[in-house]
């Protein structure tokens, strides 16, 4: 194409996945109306899922309003103890090769993608008291069959929504941000993101330190690389980085050297995309272009 007369530019086309948090509403399915009531909300339908198992506790496995499974279904639950199946869940198996261990996990990947495919309504739902509302899946009131097969592939990434073979019903990005905003003692406000901040934290300034101008373990609060660095009572810079120090490790690294708060900072590699974590200690977790203007706030000023 470059070289034909009047070509001036072209840039590479690019795919972009579509994420939303609201996905019924933005097919335009609401609860007590239209097409998604008409549906019956996926009641009679059997979601059968292999992932990592499944959480039969939470709230979105309620049977409410659920009608028995249907007449010629053969299913079996294998938890053990106290732990059953209902009208909601009515299968739950392991087919991890060799192991004899109950399709249960606490709350991982499996958990999220039946609540997505088929959890039912839960009222009130909410994050530390944000992001208030009702939760449901697509199929509210469909019956779901889980077993627990193992979430690993011979990568990291090695597998992302291969259509038109599979159907991805998880997503890994939403439009809703709870913002954390650092202010700095020349006005400048940057904001972050969070899940929970204690209310009565104060909004008085306090000191601002970047440990990482001692040494790379310290720039990326890596456990006990803060034991001999002036933190105590102060504001602490960390890098996320990419590698063995786990997001929230840092905010307990910083804790128990004495410091009062934390910004996680992303690398260049990491952009400007940030995380909402419940950490040990009030934080925000700052992209790269931000986190560079903090680090040059704090080589300019005492």
């Amino acid at each position: 194409m470059e070289q034909k007369d009047g070509f001036v530019a072209a840039r590479v086309e690019k795919t972009l996945a579509l994420h939303t948090i609201h996905t019924p509403n933005f097919l335009g399915l609401y609860q007590n109306m239209g097409f998604w009531k008409e549906s019956n909300y996926g009641m009679g339908v059997i979601i059968g899922l292999l992932d990592t198992g499944i959480n039969p506790g939470h709230p979105s496995f309620s049977d409410d309003n659920m009608p028995p499974p249907p007449a010629k279904w053969k299913g079996n639950c294998e938890f053990t103890g106290n732990v059953t199946c209902n009208k909601k869940l009515i299968d739950a198996r392991n087919f991890v090769r060799g192991s004899t261990n109950p399709p249960f996990e606490e709350g991982g990947h499996g958990t999220l993608t039946a609540s997505v495919a088929a959890g039912n309504f839960v009222d009130d739902a909410n994050v530390f008291a944000n992001a208030n509302g009702t939760d449901a899946g697509m199929a509210p009131l469909a019956h779901i069959a889980i077993a627990s097969a193992g979430n690993d592939g011979p990568l990291g990434a090695t597998l992302s929504n291969v259509a038109p073979w599979i159907l991805t019903v998880g997503t890994s990005t939403h439009d809703r941000k709870i913002v954390a905003t650092a202010v700095l003692g020349n006005g400048q406000e940057y904001d972050g993101e969070l899940v929970f901040h204690p209310m009565d934290f104060p909004h008085t300034l306090l000191p601002l330190v970047y440990p990482g101008l001692l040494n790379q373990e310290a720039a990326l609060c890596s456990s006990g690389s803060l034991n001999s660095a002036d933190v105590k009572g102060k504001i602490v810079v960390c890098d996320k980085g990419r590698g063995h120090v786990a997001r929230l490790e840092k905010g307990q690294t910083v804790k128990d050297a004495g410091g009062t708060v934390m910004i996680l900072v992303n690398l260049e590699i990491d952009g400007d995309s940030t995380l909402a974590d419940a950490h040990v200690l009030p934080a925000t977790h700052m992209g790269y272009t931000a986190g560079e203007k903090i680090k040059a706030y704090i080589n300019t000023t005492s």
